[in-house]
C-alpha cells in the first residue's frame, strides 16, 4: 500500500495510490483492498495491496497468482469497508458495545482530526465535497462493519 503526497490548491494531500498503475485512488468506492492470506500461517500479518476495481485488481490478483501460487487464498474487501477498519484499528473510531448488538460510536478523536484541517478542506470547494462524503462513507461504514 503506497500513500503519497500531492500538492493540490496550496496544500499537501495523502493519498493512496493503486499498487498495480500507481495512480491515485480518490474515491475509496472504486477501489479494492487485496491480499493472500497464506494457507501455512493464516495468524501471520500479510501485506495488503489497494487496487482500483477493474483492470488494476484483475492485473494484481493474476501477479499475486502467479507469485505466491494458485493454491494460496486471495482475499479481497471494499476499499472504504477496509479504510473504516483501519480507522477503528487505529483509534481513530472507537466501538464500544452497550447491550445485546447495540453499539456506542466515540469518534472523537476522529472529529479533531476533521475540525483540525477544516480550513484546508474549507478553502477547496471541492475537496471540501469529497471531505463531506468521506465522512458520510465513514458513517455508512461503522454501520455497516459492526
Amino acid at each position: 500500500m503506497t500513500i503519497k503526497m500531492y500538492r493540490i490548491n496550496n496544500d499537501y494531500l495523502p493519498l493512496l495510490c493503486c499498487d498495480e498503475c500507481g495512480e491515485p485512488i480518490t474515491d475509496t468506492g472504486m477501489g479494492l483492498a487485496i491480499w493472500i492470506r497464506k494457507n501455512e500461517d493464516i495468524e501471520a500479518p500479510v501485506e495488503v495491496f489497494v487496487v482500483h476495481k477493474g483492470n488494476c485488481d484483475r492485473g494484481k490478483s493474476k501477479k499475486l497468482r502467479s507469485t505466491y501460487g494458485p493454491e494460496q487464498h486471495e482475499v479481497s474487501e471494499e476499499l472504504n469497508r477496509n479504510m473504516v477498519k483501519q480507522l477503528v484499528n487505529t483509534n481513530m473510531v472507537k466501538v464500544e458495545a452497550v447491550k445485546g448488538d447495540e453499539v456506542k460510536y466515540d469518534t472523537h478523536v476522529l472529529d479533531r482530526a476533521v475540525k483540525i484541517n477544516e480550513r484546508a478542506l474549507n478553502s477547496r470547494k471541492k475537496t471540501a465535497f469529497k471531505g463531506v462524503l468521506l465522512i458520510q462513507s465513514v458513517d455508512f461504514c461503522i454501520n455497516e462493519f459492526v
